[in-house]
């Protein structure tokens, strides 16, 4: 499954869909497949699943945030030139040293 395929495509959309639906848990299984492929939206949507400010500001209760896996996966994608991932591990980051 190429990162640039439609299958990633059609993969990110829906878990992209899921976490905008506050189902983090499904929305994780979802992206984890590409996220492993290399698809740099994919492995921004899992930091975002696991990223603790993100699942704060969608309202999602009952999962546990990993700031330390986001900011890895953040760190992959934004290697890989995705500008939202650069926006949030930013973010995060400066969070995390207040």
């Amino acid at each position: 499954m190429p990162a640039g395929s439609s299958t990633v495509t059609a993969l990110v959309a829906r878990g992209n869909r899921l976490l905008a639906k506050g189902d983090v848990v499904s929305a994780r299984a979802v992206f984890e497949n590409p996220a492993i492929e290399g698809s740099a939206a994919a492995l921004t949507g899992l930091a975002k699943a696991n990223d603790p400010h993100y699942l704060t500001d969608i309202g999602a209760h009952g999962v546990t945030s990993d700031a330390g896996l986001a900011i890895g996966l953040y760190q992959r994608a934004a290697a890989m030139g995705d500008r939202d991932a650069t926006d949030r591990l930013s973010r995060l980051q400066a969070s995390l040293k207040r």
